[in-house]
């Protein structure tokens, strides 16, 4: 496995994959990486010739910090060598590391909203932009032209970041394959999340298993709705999936049903003749959780 650390080397090797007329393809991480990271790797080695993989360095979970001109380097200390072990075990071609003070001289500016969508009513409501993170959809956009990939894989657990990236694809016209792959989960339908993951004694990397318990709630109860037979109004349906939530410990940020494909949000469930997403986010001892479930509600 080759590991890159500038950009302008990473630039140049992306040239001289396509020069050589190899299939590139990129997965993108906040580094802190698992078993639902592996399956992006497992489907871009599918179809491609060259899996690059990035880890932004933690800097998505450290950019308050980062910005106040602070070391991130705790996240990085902390994963480093088990996102590079994990990588070389799973047949990564390319890890890209980037520092993020090269690859973000300007700090965080870019900012994407797409109206009438559930997405930006959810953002103007909270005035922050932790639904659609700004920080990877910049990345983002930077990788298609550092990496110049030909195929991008990204996951349906962050199914608002996911849609938005294949909006841009679309509709700036990149000449770049989107494959959106399902939700890895674990034996108790737990999302596999780098969240849910703490360095142990020794350096190992485990799970909480506390925090774990506690969130295994939110896909319960979403595919205890999946499962009814008749469906009262959309509000009752949400009063009850905030209901469960709550009843485990959770303190509910938002619960919305809207299409999967345009990102209209419903509110009447007499309108809905086609499958939906159900999109939960969630927080538990102030550490915040989203899942989401596609259904059809009919």
């Amino acid at each position: 496995m080759k590991i890159i650390e500038s950009i302008a080397e990473m630039r140049d090797y992306s040239q001289e994959l396509k020069r050589d007329g190899k299939i590139v393809s990129f997965v993108g991480t906040d580094g802190g990486m698992h078993e639902g990271h592996m399956r992006l790797v497992e489907v871009a080695k599918n179809n491609s010739d060259v899996v690059i993989l990035s880890t932004d360095n933690g800097v998505n979970y450290h950019s308050h910090t980062f910005n106040k001109g602070y070391d991130y380097k705790f996240f990085l200390n902390t994963f480093k060598n088990h996102d590079k072990d994990l990588c070389k075990s799973n047949g990564v071609d390319v890890l890209f590391r980037p520092d993020p003070k090269e690859y973000f001289p300007y700090g965080f500016n870019l900012n994407i909203e797409i109206s009438d969508t559930v997405i930006a009513r959810l953002k103007q409501k909270f005035q922050d932009n932790t639904i659609v993170n700004k920080i990877c959809i910049q990345e983002y956009l930077q990788h298609f032209n550092i990496i110049l990939p030909d195929v991008i894989l990204l996951g349906q657990k962050d199914i608002f970041q996911t849609w938005t990236i294949e909006q841009l694809v679309k509709r700036l016209n990149f000449d770049i394959d989107v494959i959106a792959v399902p939700t890895v989960r674990d034996k108790d339908n737990v999302a596999y999340a780098t969240r849910l993951l703490h360095s142990a004694p020794g350096g190992h990397i485990v799970t909480k298993v506390g925090h774990k318990k506690r969130i295994k709630c939110i896909y319960q109860v979403l595919q205890e709705v999946a499962s009814w037979d008749d469906f009262p109004s959309i509000a009752k349906i949400k009063n009850y999936i905030e209901g469960k939530i709550i009843d485990n410990g959770g303190e509910v940020r938002y619960v919305v049903v809207c299409c999967p494909v345009t990102m209209v949000e419903f509110n009447d469930i007499n309108l809905v003749q086609r499958p939906v997403a159900i999109v939960v986010s969630a927080s538990f001892n102030h550490v915040m959780f989203c899942d989401n479930i596609i259904t059809s509600l009919i």
